[in-house]
């Protein structure tokens, strides 16, 4: 399990813009459990400072808002390594 978070927030440290953050955000959530994630305090906090410090520097993204966030990233991770030409964290460079 905590490999696949690692691989997680390696993929989501490389977003660069809010169009990327924005386009994950609004897609649609669906019913499928995404069983092998872990949604700990420290993932979600790694991810929100991250996004704080490089990409939301003159407003603020909240918990709430990055949990989802990740939780629509991972039911569609595939399509968002190819779309936004991400290194794959599950595979070591």
């Amino acid at each position: 399990m905590k490999t696949y978070t690692c691989a997680i927030i390696a993929e989501l440290e490389q977003l660069t813009t809010f169009d990327q953050i924005k386009q994950i955000k609004d897609e649609e959530l669906n019913s499928t459990i995404v069983s092998h994630l872990e949604l700990s305090d420290d993932l979600v906090d790694t991810i929100r400072n991250k996004w704080n410090d490089s990409i939301f520097k003159k407003s603020y993204c909240t918990r709430p808002y990055v949990q989802e966030v990740i939780l629509k990233y991972c039911q569609n991770r595939q399509k968002y390594i190819n779309a936004f030409s991400l290194n794959d964290g599950m595979i070591v460079h």
